[in-house]
């Protein structure tokens, strides 16, 4: 178990045994993301990827430093929510912001989440951007498939449905559905 907080990462491997990670040293950790056995860590010093090798590695790119989610994604893409906006970084051109209205239904990213065909979930205070291959193809919302905008979490369950915890209740989306 990888826990971040305020004065690193640590790690959990075992009932009676936490280590801080030395990578990470008194440096803050807001948001921790796995896809297979990527892990991804970001903060307001930047995000890094651990592959399986072990070691991290810093990924390139500036992004505000009010992190909430984090989701190293299928292409390779790192995605990073924050309060400010959602950022790629694919580290090899400046970050990629996502922010306006066209782009998210709200700015104030809280979670990530990546369906199996490569679609990124994108949970924020206006409701749920579905995109793929860099585009946007979706939205959810309160008055589309949702109980309440304010998506603060979101998971893929084992038949690639989203489920949509938010203040007032739980939505579960099959793409299949549409929308």
């Amino acid at each position: 178990v990888w826990i971040g907080a305020d004065t690193g990462l640590w790690r959990a491997d075992g009932p009676d045994r936490v280590a801080p990670d030395p990578a990470f040293a008194d440096r803050p950790v807001g948001a921790l993301g796995r896809r297979g056995s990527v892990l991804a860590a970001a903060g307001p010093d930047g995000a890094w990827r651990r592959s399986g090798s072990g070691a991290w590695e810093r990924v390139p790119g500036r992004f505000v430093q009010n992190v909430r989610a984090v989701h190293p994604a299928a292409d390779g893409t790192l995605w990073v929510g924050t309060a400010s906006g959602l950022y790629l970084l694919d580290g090899k051109r400046p970050a990629r912001r996502l922010g306006t209205p066209e782009q998210l239904c709200s700015s104030n990213v809280h979670a990530l989440a990546e369906l199996p065909d490569g679609t990124v979930a994108v949970g924020s205070t206006g409701g749920v951007d579905l995109y793929r291959k860099g585009r946007r193809v979706g939205v959810l919302s309160a008055n589309r498939k949702i109980p309440s905008r304010f998506v603060r979490g979101i998971a893929v369950d084992g038949r690639n449905r989203l489920w949509l915890p938010t203040p007032i209740g739980v939505a579960r989306w099959d793409p299949a559905e549409g929308f």
